[in-house]
């Protein structure tokens, strides 16, 4: 019989702040943005100015006990410590066969890479670190966290662009829906705050230029900002954590994944891809689209993307009467990639608990053509249901359907 999946504990880590920071900075309509840092500004002059870094005294620096390790590792030690926390579970009773790690990562060790690729080129073969290679594997993610706590199930770090973080949440829903676990820590992390990486989307003029703020489904918006951040939750059987008696936030009822088979940086603008995806979701979590209270959006700020969204949320409804509400959060703490569709499922469970629908932070002039109920500014609503997207380079997408469980059990 497949098992139901709950969650049972969530943090996250932004420009913004912790969890209760970045909830509190998005619904008051702020953006973490700061100058680039000097790791990035030493290579020359870049069309965008700023960029959504974390600040170093967010960080759980008590978690993070081995200083070889890349950013990206390091934002995610520093959110699973909190949520496990949260979770109230006790590492000393957990059956470590039943317990795995499935994390998802953009850009992986791109940090450490542009530190050892320095001391290649300054200096010789003997200045690379032997650490390097398992440090900067992609599995590093997910290894790491599963050495820190001791789980020993199902491991495996998720690598598809902008959706990883939304891909690791619906493998880890699997495993345990499936039976391979009781416990699964899912979510995602990335700073790709590197001098190369931050060259590569500067040129691809993707982003916004100067010191503008991304601003998703404005007339004006002109590309997104980058961000670093991550997000950790716990996801378990419900049987499970019934039985230890566990606080629970929120079900994963069901997910989607799939691919526009297009191209490698644009959406399929007609959104029957993305209509599709949902779709997909709703039929698998056994949800019909009148009981879609709020869409989290992917949102990213770019003219294509956005329109594609949009188009393809409309297809999803035609023949309905009303479409629900709809927002970003990408305008306040920038395009996590790999991490954003796990901090935005964080933002869903909070919304959830709060009934509030956080905003479109720095939506000026909606575009026309987004003829839709962006939300502008925090607005209080009963929500029981809620749609999380992400769709990556390459195509990918997925989609999270997350229900509010109170009374159910």
């Amino acid at each position: 019989m497949k098992q139901r999946v709950v969650i049972t504990g969530f943090s996250t880590i932004t420009s913004l702040g912790k969890t209760i920071d970045t909830w509190d900075g998005i619904c008051s309509n702020k953006s973490g943005y700061s100058p680039l840092p000097e790791r990035i500004t030493k290579y020359g002059d870049f069309r965008t100015k700023h960029a959504a870094i974390v600040q170093e005294d967010n960080l759980n620096l008590k978690a993070i006990n081995d200083k070889k390790i890349d950013r990206t590792v390091q934002l995610a030690y520093s959110c699973a410590e909190e949520a496990l926390t949260m979770s109230k579970i006790n590492n000393n009773e957990v059956e470590p066969t039943k317990f795995g790690v499935i994390m998802g990562t953009g850009a992986g060790a791109v940090v450490l890479t542009g530190q050892q690729l320095i001391n290649l080129h300054q200096y010789n073969n003997r200045k690379i670190t032997p650490n390097y290679i398992p440090a900067a594997t992609i599995n590093s993610l997910s290894g790491y966290l599963a050495i820190k706590y001791h789980a020993q199930g199902p491991n495996m770090t998720v690598s598809t662009a902008c959706a990883s973080g939304n891909h690791a949440i619906g493998l880890a829903f699997d495993t345990i829906a499936s039976g391979k676990a009781d416990i699964m820590m899912a979510g995602g992390a990335d700073s790709p705050t590197d001098g190369l990486i931050y060259s590569g989307f500067d040129n691809m003029r993707v982003m916004a230029p100067n010191n503008e703020p991304c601003q998703p489904f404005s007339s004006e918006r002109k590309g997104f900002i980058i961000g670093e951040g991550a997000a950790v939750l716990i996801l378990e059987s419900l049987d499970h954590a019934l039985q230890r008696g566990a606080t629970i936030y929120g079900e994963v009822k069901g997910y989607s994944m799939t691919c526009d088979a297009y191209h490698m940086l644009m959406p399929v603008v007609d959104g029957s891809q993305i209509e599709r995806t949902i779709e997909n979701a709703l039929e698998d979590a056994g949800v019909t689209v009148e009981e879609i209270d709020y869409i989290n959006a992917h949102g990213t700020g770019t003219q294509a993307g956005d329109l594609a969204e949009i188009n393809g949320i409309k297809r999803l409804f035609r023949g309905q009467e009303q479409i629900p509400p709809i927002s970003s959060i990408k305008g306040a703490i920038g395009h996590t990639l790999g991490a954003s569709g796990a901090i935005e499922a964080v933002i869903c469970l909070l919304a959830m608990e709060k009934n509030t629908i956080p905003p479109s932070v720095n939506l000026q002039a909606k575009d026309p053509k987004v003829d839709v109920d962006i939300v502008g500014s925090s607005r209080k609503k009963d929500l029981k249901v809620i749609v999380s997207n992400s769709f990556g380079f390459g195509g990918n997408n997925c989609t999270l359907i997350f229900k509010k469980l109170a009374g159910e059990v």
